[in-house]
């Protein structure tokens, strides 16, 4: 009887399954044309401004993520009202952040970004920004002056601030919200 010869053994490259190689989807000419627009743009920039186009970028993006993440929602709950959507918070059930009553503030490790949860939306905005938030809440008189100098400078320089968050103007709660608590959180650094 002949023996068998062992199989040889496969190396660990061998072993592992290969991943499908995603198709690279069309670009238009539109957009060729603007990305070509916008890379010019860009090399006559300072570096922090081009800090900021990326970090309005990132706020696009997760913008886009959240829209589709809420239009989800909604197919889902149109389509089975009874049925509860697994991992979320139910009707009724708060969360920080889940309204202009509450807010969430998340650093990111670095300390390069902070994101304010209010009113069931994510704001970002990179250590500048955040910077220039903390010294117009603490050089405000009140809680009034402070709601007034908040709407100003998101009116300004952040309007998807205010879209996004529902803030209809200067006395809305969110901003009284966001006061109170970057008041108590956080000094202003020189």
């Amino acid at each position: 009887m002949a023996e068998k010869k062992p199989a040889p053994k496969k190396t660990a490259a061998e072993k592992k399954p290969k991943k499908p190689v995603p198709k690279k989807t069309a670009i238009s000419k539109e957009k060729k044309a603007l990305l070509a627009d916008l890379a010019k743009i860009a090399d006559s920039l300072e570096e922090e401004s081009i800090k900021f186009l990326v970090a309005q970028g990132q706020v696009m993006l997760q913008n886009k993520k959240i829209q589709e993440i809420r239009a989800e929602q909604k197919e889902r709950t149109e389509r089975k009202p009874a049925e509860p959507i697994e991992g979320k918070i139910g009707p009724g059930r708060k969360f920080k952040g889940s309204d202009k009553e509450s807010i969430d503030i998340v650093e990111s490790a670095s300390g390069s970004s902070f994101v304010l949860l209010i009113n069931n939306y994510r704001n970002f905005f990179d250590r500048d920004e955040m910077r220039r938030i903390v010294k117009i809440c603490h050089s405000a008189d009140d809680e009034r002056d402070g709601m007034s100098r908040l709407h100003g400078w998101f009116a300004k320089n952040r309007k998807d601030v205010l879209t996004n968050t529902d803030i209809t103007g200067s006395g809305d709660r969110a901003l009284a919200t966001m006061y109170n608590a970057i008041i108590t959180t956080y000094a202003v650094k020189e």
